[in-house]
């Protein structure tokens, strides 16, 4: 009898859990993907970021979107000790 109540329970919590996920994502926190693809309720801006649909052009939130990087050239082989 207990073993039934703590695997109903145990179902219970596991599928009613993922229910009760709401993420806050905000106005615009990620760089727009290839093609200028965004998720879902979000548009990519003229700045490369996903906007919220409705949301303030101008804002630019927490996407920061930088240029690639250089690519910088390893250091050259060390001579070993052995040679």
């Amino acid at each position: 009898m207990r073993a039934a109540l703590l695997i109903a329970t145990l179902v219970a919590a596991l599928v009613g859990a993922p229910s009760c996920f709401k993420p806050e994502i905000a106005d615009v926190a990620f760089r727009c993907g290839d093609d200028e693809l965004c998720p879902s309720g979000y548009t990519c801006g003229a700045d490369g970021c996903c906007h919220k649909d409705g949301s303030d052009p101008s804002d630019h939130g927490a996407c920061l979107v930088w240029d690639d990087a250089a690519v910088i050239q390893d250091a050259s082989p060390t001579t070993d000790a052995s040679s």
